[in-house]
């Protein structure tokens, strides 16, 4: 574990009548950050929950303190984001999204050591099990390998030093506001690849294995602003990029491509939610968008996708959830019998998790008439034992010698291999069953149309 030096490092989060997902995540997180010596600022822009009451109420029963600024309701995401960009006072800034979290030896292992060596900026990029580093002298090359993660609430970190330029003259914060007054979803990208232009120092990408998203149901409100950000701003605001950043008429295309696996899910959605009007597809098809961002084989199912009315889409997107639980179980039966059954070798069964995705692999291997022995999860005290479920904390799991693990959470594997570790397992006797599903939904292109 790493503890920071004072005023290093503070974490800002942006949220807006969440309550319940802001509880939740202190509950989950603030222990971490504290241990790290990062601090915490919430900024938010409620209109009619009770945040405010419930980051209060924290702080007194732990004794802690946390910075807590409102911002008004009628902001748009993008420029939320640009407010601690400006307001933090530590040499750096982490501005996240109330839902998303990390493992957090992770980040101990391939963030936070990158703090001392001075960097403008820190991309967090998820690439699974090909982790890298690289560090970056080329804002060009640097823009491309980092504007899906500054793009995502979480995925950066900045050297606040690199917006004074912009915090300490009143002058050019209003030509900012007024330059990216349109951006509802983007204009925090423009005020970073700005500064970064104007410091011209050092940029690096770093890899993660995977994030932790809240249990909490979220909807997601920007769905229908969709057309408005994705394809009226986004390429608007790249275009007007810095020189500096040669390739930035790319940048729209690479940040859609680097969601391919759910880009015909939004679109769907925001038809439902009213996202992408009969004036958006005029504007998209006189301007060319979909040839900027989809590949030839992608835009007809993109057109298709539009094209549908609500009630369509609705249908549609159900078939689409449809499809993914099938190449799911798919995959489950192709992992169980390539990596987990021949080392069972008559030992009983352990599911890690008891979230949806377990559920998947708990309904496969009742198929093939194989039963769960014991359920473990770290809540298992508050669990009611119904329909006779056997459900144990994580110190509580039986030895190798009588049960194979299978792990069916996406996220905190590390932390569960540490714990397995002191309990004598080993890679033969547990798998981590999810660990590839990202990467056979490409090689199977069900994100193709």
């Amino acid at each position: 574990m790493i503890y920071l030096p004072n005023n290093e490092l503070e974490m800002a989060m942006i949220t807006r009548n969440r309550a319940k997902f802001v509880a939740e995540w202190l509950e989950d997180n603030f222990k971490a950050l504290s241990q790290r010596n990062i601090r915490l600022s919430i900024w938010d822009s409620s209109d009619n929950d009770d945040t405010q009451a419930v980051v209060m109420s924290y702080c007194r029963s732990h004794e802690c303190q946390i910075r807590y600024e409102t911002v008004s309701p009628s902001m748009a995401v993008g420029h939320k984001m640009v407010v601690p960009l400006l307001g933090v006072k530590a040499n750096y800034v982490w501005p996240v999204a109330d839902r998303r979290a990390f493992f957090w030896q992770e980040i101990d292992e391939k963030v936070l050591p990158l703090l001392r060596f001075g960097f403008d900026s820190i991309a967090l990029q998820l690439k699974g099990f090909h982790a890298y580093e690289k560090i970056f002298t080329d804002l060009d090359a640097y823009s491309c390998a980092s504007i899906s993660a500054i793009g995502a609430a979480g995925m950066s970190m900045f050297s606040t030093r690199i917006f004074s330029f912009i915090r300490d003259n009143d002058k050019v914060c209003n030509e900012y506001e007024q330059r990216y007054a349109y951006a509802k979803g983007f204009a925090f990208v423009g005020y970073v690849y700005e500064a970064l232009a104007r410091s011209k120092g050092l940029n690096v990408v770093t890899t993660l294995q995977q994030l932790k998203l809240s249990k909490q149901q979220s909807h997601c409100h920007w769905l229908k602003d969709y057309a408005q950000i994705v394809y009226h701003e986004l390429p608007r605001l790249c275009d007007n990029l810095p020189e500096v950043y040669k390739h930035r008429s790319n940048l729209p295309r690479i940040v859609v491509q680097e969601t391919q696996s759910v880009y015909q899910k939004w679109i769907m959605q925001a038809v439902i939610a009213g996202g992408i009007t009969k004036e958006d597809i005029r504007f998209i098809e006189e301007n060319c968008i979909l040839e900027r961002l989809y590949t030839p084989e992608q835009i007809p199912g993109v057109k298709s996708c539009m094209a549908l009315s609500p009630q369509e889409a609705a249908v549609a997107l159900q078939s689409y959830d449809d499809g993914y639980n099938d190449i799911n179980r798919q995959y489950i039966s192709e992992i169980f019998k390539k990596h987990i059954q021949p080392h069972i070798n008559g030992r009983k069964l352990i599911i890690w998790g008891m979230g949806v995705q377990s559920q998947h692999v708990v309904a496969y291997l009742a198929s093939i008439g194989l039963d769960i022995a014991v359920y473990v999860d770290k809540n298992a005290a508050n669990m009611p034992l119904e329909g006779g479920l056997n459900v144990v904390s994580p110190d509580n799991i039986g030895g190798p010698g009588a049960y194979y693990v299978i792990i069916t959470t996406r996220n905190k594997y590390g932390e569960m291999w540490d714990i397995l570790q002191r309990k004598g397992y080993r890679e033969r006797d547990f798998f981590w069953i999810f660990q590839g599903l990202d990467e056979y939904m490409k090689e199977h292109e069900f994100h193709e149309w």
